[in-house]
């Protein structure tokens, strides 16, 4: 008997390799998202750091001209803070539909892994019967040879 070969094995390579970009693309956007809440808090410790110094300053006495520019630096935190807030957001969404993209590419990769395993033991099945059939041959033969 020829050697098994499953007849969709392209098929199934094709979703192992969607299944390995959709892993790589999630992975990415999870790295993404991740360097945006580290900057999100690096800002967070910079507006603390920032508001305790204002705040130094202000018990100190300053200038009108040094409260607008604090008071422009909090808009400017406070903005960068909203920005990031929302790409994160968006990240995060994305990353949710990535995984379920993911989740399907599993599924699709499984159900080609289920047929080439049901494929391969029909294929077993066959070469056992095969060699059943010819080992009774053999016998057959041995014993009709035997009574000559």
């Amino acid at each position: 008997m020829k050697k098994f070969s499953f007849r969709y094995e392209r098929i199934l390579k094709m979703r192992i390799d969607k299944e390995d970009d959709v892993k790589n693309q999630l992975a990415k956007e999870i790295k993404e998202l991740k360097l945006m809440e580290d900057e999100l808090n690096r800002i967070i410790h910079e507006e603390v750091d920032f508001l305790d110094q204002v705040n130094k300053r202000l018990s100190e006495g300053c200038s009108l001209e040094e409260l607008r520019r604090y008071e422009n630096s909090k808009t400017w935190m406070k903005s960068e803070k909203e920005n990031l807030l929302f790409y994160i957001t968006t990240k995060e969404k994305e990353i949710i539909n990535t995984r379920k993209e993911l989740l399907e590419a599993t599924k699709q990769k499984k159900i080609m892994e289920k047929l080439k395993e049901n494929a391969l033991e029909l294929y077993q099945k066959d070469v056992q019967a095969a060699e059943d059939k010819l080992t009774d041959q053999i016998v057959t033969y041995q014993s009709s040879s035997d009574r000559r």
